[in-house]
């Protein structure tokens, strides 16, 4: 039996390095055929590439929104800290004043590059690149591309809101991966409390 095994092991192993052994006969191209139909051929055929193709597209069609959701809301996340920041100054110059500031400037905050100016309103205004944010005596409000972070500074008046002003899917994505709940369309904007 230990002799049939090597035996039939010595021939798979002779067809191995030289599967055309047997067939040295007849032209290059009848040898070329010959070594394809067994599978030796080098490359990949269309039907392989255009498999790969579409997995990969299929993945990136999943995985682009994800990603583009994921960067959106941490570049808004920016703004949400920095608001947060504001909403502690301004509860400390209420502790010392009695009333909230409506001038940045007022603010015990420094804030990253940008400028500092005013709206037709008269609010002081924040902005740096895609980022705003707004100011007045009774809240804040931050802007970046299509959304807003408003931070009521009485907590009794309203509290947290992130707004929609695209009506996305990416956006409203970002407003209830921050605990958006309640969604609220208000004219141009839909709102989610947080």
């Amino acid at each position: 039996m230990k002799n049939v095994f090597e035996a039939i092991l010595k021939l798979l192993k002779r067809k191995i390095s030289n599967p055309c052994l047997h067939q040295q006969k007849g032209t290059a191209a009848e040898q070329k055929h010959f070594s394809m139909t067994l599978g030796f051929a080098k490359g990949f055929t269309l039907i392989e590439l255009l498999v790969v193709v579409l997995i990969i597209g299929i993945l990136s069609a999943v995985a682009l929104p994800q990603y583009t959701r994921a960067v959106k809301k941490s570049r808004f996340m920016q703004m949400v800290v920095l608001q947060d920041g504001i909403h502690k100054a301004q509860q400390i110059y209420f502790l010392a004043n009695n009333t909230y500031a409506t001038e940045l400037d007022e603010l015990d905050i420094t804030f990253p590059a940008g400028s500092i100016s005013r709206d037709s309103n008269g609010r002081s205004i924040w902005s740096f690149g895609d980022y705003k944010i707004v100011v007045s005596d009774t809240w804040s409000q931050g802007y970046y591309q299509g959304l807003s972070y408003v931070f009521y500074h009485d907590l009794s008046v309203g509290g947290r809101e992130c707004r929609d002003y695209q009506d996305s899917n990416i956006n409203k994505g970002v407003c209830m991966s921050l605990g958006g709940k309640n969604p609220n369309k208000m004219g141009e904007y839909t709102s989610y409390q947080l």
